[in-house]
């Protein structure tokens, strides 16, 4: 399995978007569900959907199940990225690639909160994705 582990590790960005908007999405839906007097409670208990009501209740009850169930995946990914970087031995790395794709901080606001420069945040980086390309390589060839 080839793992190119800049692009695993780019991934964390997109995902809390989407996790955000997924929360959004799943907040506008509950007040929906408000708004036509249904609840997602009620849904579960098998209400009747026999009116037009009750069956928009249920079609927002099964989009906040799967926007929760996105969201579980997603969490699952970024966890990932968090145990990824965690099998560094270098200190140093897993923390600069902490700050950035966990904490999601900026280039600039690593090095300034590590007292770095740039240049030596971005050689650590790069440095850090050469180590974990070692560590993916090993791992998918069983040692």
């Amino acid at each position: 399995m080839d793992v190119d582990v800049s692009v695993f590790l780019s991934q964390a960005f997109l995902i809390e978007r989407v996790i955000a908007a997924r929360r959004q999405q799943i907040a506008d839906l509950r007040d929906k569900l408000d708004w036509a007097g249904g609840s997602t409670a009620a849904q579960k208990r098998g209400a009747s959907r026999r009116d037009r009501i009750s069956w928009l209740v249920a079609r927002i009850a099964d989009k906040i199940a799967e926007c929760e169930h996105d969201i579980a995946r997603l969490i699952d990914a970024q966890d990932g990225i968090k145990r990824m970087i965690d099998g560094l031995a270098d200190e140093t790395q897993k923390l600069i690639l902490t700050e950035r794709y966990i904490n999601l901080k900026d280039w600039q606001a690593v090095a300034d909160a590590n007292g770095y420069s740039i240049r030596t945040v971005y050689r650590i980086r790069k440095e850090a994705v050469a180590a974990l390309q070692i560590l993916a390589l090993n791992g998918s060839n069983g040692a």
